[in-house]
């Protein structure tokens, strides 16, 4: 069974904003709104720095599993993404922030467990695909 175009499309897209996020950091051009009160950490710069840049690592190399066909990594990729939602409506960030959390999650979630999806990573898990 061919990959179905919305998980090939999910999955560049988690790699894309995962490899934008990674070099935004490694620029120095995040550190900015980490150190300027926007967001709201309780944890130092470097730590803060260090969960973002381990978290985008994990989620590029998420998304690659996503395109060859591993189902626990949507799974995995969304509870992240949960998590993250979590931490933000605790931490009260920003709502815009929030905001595009909660889309993601949505369309994400959508797109990774729909019927098609589900029988593509269901025939990779079996071999047969």
């Amino acid at each position: 069974m061919a990959r179905p175009v919305s998980v090939t499309v999910v999955g560049w897209v988690i790699i894309a904003l995962s490899l934008e996020g990674l070099i935004g950091l490694l620029g120095g051009i995040v550190t900015p709104v980490f150190t300027s009160g926007v967001v709201h950490t309780p944890y130092s710069l470097p730590v803060t720095v260090w969960i973002t840049g381990v978290t985008l690592s994990v989620n590029i190399v998420l998304g690659a599993l996503i395109l060859s066909g591993f189902g626990w990594a949507r799974i995995v990729y969304i509870c992240i993404l949960t998590f993250g939602l979590l931490g933000l409506l605790i931490g009260r960030q920003p709502i815009s922030l929030t905001i595009v959390t909660i889309a993601k999650l949505a369309v994400f979630s959508y797109f990774l467990f729909r019927h098609e999806s589900n029988e593509y990573f269901a025939k990779c898990a079996s071999g047969a695909a």
